[in-house]
C-alpha cells in the first residue's frame, strides 16, 4: 500500500497546458504562490502590529481565514483547486506565525523590562530561551496529533474523502487556536504610542539597519531550508527505496515530533549550566543537521535498518527543534522595542520561505535521495559558517537593539507603559501558563 502511495506522490499525473507536475510539485507551486501572495500583505500587517491596537485581532482573523480554507478541499475534485486553497493557508499562517512571534518578544520584554544592565542578561537569556523551547515543544506535539490522525486516514481508499475529513480536522485545530486568541488576556498597548501616531511607510524594512537581526534572519532561513529538505527526503527515502511497513512510518513521524518533547526542555539546563547564547546552541542544532543528513549521503545506496531510521528520525526531530527555538531567541534579542512586528513578519516570512524551498528541493529529487541529503549537509555547513563567522550574537544583536545598557538603572523612558505591560504579559504567562507557538 506504501508503495503505491509513494507512486502517486511522485508520478506527474498532474496535468496544466503542456506540463506535467506531480502532487508534491504541485504542493511546493502552491505554498510558493502563498508566500508571494503573503508578503505585501505581511508589510502592511507589520505597521498595524507595532502601531495600532489591533494585534489580537490580527491574530484571531488570520486564524480564522486559514480555518475557513481548510473545508472546501474535498468539495472539489479537481487539481486545480488547490493551489489557492493552499495559497490561502500558507498566508494565514505566516501572519499568523508573526503576530505569535511579536507577543512571545512583548512577553519577554514584559519579564525583563525594557532596558537591563549587562549583568542582568543572563536572566533575560534564560527567560527567552524557557519560553521558546517549551513553546516549540507545545508545538510538537501538536504536529505528532496531526500525524497520527493523518496515518489513520491514509487506511481508507477514497483519497478525496481522506483529504476532506484530515482538512476538517485541521480546521477545527485553527479553530480552537482562534477561541486560545480571543479568550486570553493579551496586551494592546504598543512602545510606539507616546512617540507618533503614524508609520513610516519604510517601517518594515528597518531590519536593514540593525546587522545583526539581518545575519539572524539567514540563519533563520537556513536552518528552516535545512530541516525541511532533511524530512522530505528522509521520508520518500524510507518509503520508496526502503519500503518500511505503514506502521513503522507512524513510528517514525513519532519519534520524529515527540523525542523533542523530551530533549527540548533538556536543553534548557545544558544551556544555563555551560552558560551558552542563543547562536552556540543554534549551532547545535547545525551539527546534528549536517550529522544526520551526512550519514544519509554517505549511505544513501544501503538498506538502513528500522532501529537506524528511527535513531536518526529521533536526532533530527531534536535538531529541528534547537534551531526553530532558539533561532526565535536571538531573532527577538536582535528586535528593537517597537519594531517587534516589523521584526516578526521577517521572521515569519523567511522560516517559511526556507520550509519551502528545502520541501521543492527534496520532493524535486525523489529519485535521488542522496543529492538531497547532500545539498542538506552544505546547507548545515552554510548556516554554521553564517552563525560563526557573520560574528553574530544574542547579547551583542540585544545591546545594538537598545535592550542592555551599560548602567545599573533602566531606561527611564516609558516607565509606566513598562510597568502596564509587565503586569499584563507577566501575569499571561505566569498565571494562565499559555504560550504560542
Amino acid at each position: 500500500m506504501l508503495n503505491h502511495r509513494y507512486e502517486g506522490l511522485v508520478v506527474k499525473t498532474i496535468k496544466i497546458g503542456s506540463k506535467n507536475f506531480s502532487p508534491l510539485e504541485w504542493t511546493s507551486i502552491s505554498w510558493f504562490t502563498g508566500l508571494i501572495l503573503s508578503a505585501p500583505i505581511l508589510g502592511i500587517v507589520s505597521i498595524l502590529l507595532d502601531y495600532s491596537h489591533y494585534q489580537q485581532l490580527i491574530a484571531g482573523a488570520a486564524t480564522g481565514v486559514g480555518a475557513l480554507f481548510c473545508l472546501p478541499a474535498g468539495f472539489f475534485r479537481k487539481s486545480w483547486i488547490f493551489p489557492p486553497y493552499i495559497a490561502a493557508i500558507v498566508a494565514a499562517n505566516t501572519i499568523v506565525g508573526a503576530a505569535h512571534a511579536r507577543h512571545l518578544g512583548l512577553m519577554i520584554r514584559g519579564f525583563t523590562g525594557y532596558t537591563i544592565p549587562r549583568k542582568e542578561f543572563a536572566n533575560r537569556r534564560s527567560f527567552s530561551s524557557w519560553l521558546s523551547l517549551y513553546s516549540t515543544a507545545a508545538g510538537c506535539l501538536g504536529a505528532a496529533i496531526m500525524a497520527s490522525f493523518t496515518y489513520h486516514m491514509l487506511s481508507h481508499s477514497d483519497h478525496f474523502t481522506n483529504l476532506w475529513v484530515v482538512s476538517i480536522f485541521s480546521g477545527l485545530t485553527w479553530g480552537l487556536g482562534m477561541v486560545h486568541i480571543f479568550s486570553t488576556n493579551r496586551a494592546t498597548e504598543t512602545y510606539n504610542d507616546s512617540e507618533s501616531s503614524s508609520a513610516p511607510m519604510t517601517h518594515v524594512l528597518s531590519i536593514f539597519r540593525y546587522p545583526q537581526a539581518a545575519g539572524s534572519l539567514a540563519g533563520v532561513f537556513v536552518s528552516s531550508f535545512t530541516s525541511m529538505c532533511i524530512f522530505g527526503a528522509g521520508l520518500l527515502y524510507a518509503l520508496g527505496y526502503l519500503c518500511i511497513k505503514s506502521e513503522n512510518v507512524l513510528f517514525l513521524w513519532l519519534i520524529y515530533f515527540m523525542v523533542p518533547m523530551l530533549s527540548l526542555p533538556l536543553a534548557h539546563p545544558l544551556q544555563q549550566t555551560m552558560k551558552l547564547d542563543a547562536e552556540k546552541m543554534q549551532l547545535l542544532g547545525f551539527i546534528l543537521s549536517t550529522l544526520t543528513s551526512g550519514f544519509g549521503f554517505y549511505y544513501r545506496s544501503t538498506n538502513w535498518n528500522k532501529s537506524h531510521l528511527l535513531f536518526f528520525g529521533a536526532v533530527q526531530g531534536t535538531a529541528t527543534g534547537l534551531l526553530h527555538a532558539f533561532g526565535r531567541a536571538l531573532w527577538l534579542d536582535c528586535s528593537p522595542a517597537g519594531k517587534e512586528g516589523a521584526f516578526s513578519v521577517w521572521f515569519s516570512w523567511a522560516r517559511a520561505l526556507g520550509a519551502c524551498a528545502g520541501f521543492a528541493v527534496a520532493t524535486s529529487l525523489p529519485g535521488n535521495p542522496g543529492r538531497a541529503f547532500g545539498v542538506s549537509f552544505c546547507a548545515g555547513l552554510i548556516g554554521m559558517v553564517v552563525l560563526i563567522f557573520g560574528n553574530i550574537s544574542s547579547f551583542r544583536g540585544a545591546k545594538a537593539a537598545g535592550h542592555v545598557v551599560r548602567s545599573g538603572r533602566s531606561s527611564p523612558v516609558h516607565e509606566s507603559s513598562e510597568d502596564n505591560m509587565k503586569s499584563s504579559i507577566t501575569t499571561e504567562a505566569l498565571h494562565h501558563g499559555k504560550v504560542e507557538v
